[in-house]
């Protein structure tokens, strides 16, 4: 079934951004992938209106994934936007 929400899903591992893609997919999900920071700030700005979840590793190699959500709340203001981030370690 689809839901026809839009993700952004933003992580340096190829292999794991990937399979974790594929399973958003089939539970209907619209996935946009961004291997880097950079990228994900791309997608969205050419995605704005479309993109509903910003889900990002913690650890990336030119970036953090508290960054990532301090500039999409800055940029993108939503009054029910919460973000949620896990990792080993931060």
């Amino acid at each position: 079934m689809r839901n026809h929400t839009t993700l952004l899903l933003v992580d340096d591992e190829n292999n794991l951004r990937q399979v974790l893609a594929r399973v958003l997919e089939l539970e209907g999900y619209q996935v946009l992938q961004a291997k880097n920071a950079r990228e994900g700030f791309e997608l969205l700005e050419n995605h704005a209106e479309e993109v509903e979840v910003v889900l990002s590793d913690v650890k990336l190699p030119a970036d953090h994934g508290l960054n990532i959500l301090r500039k999409v709340k800055e940029k993108y203001p939503l009054p029910d936007f919460s973000g949620f981030l896990t990792a080993g370690s931060v």
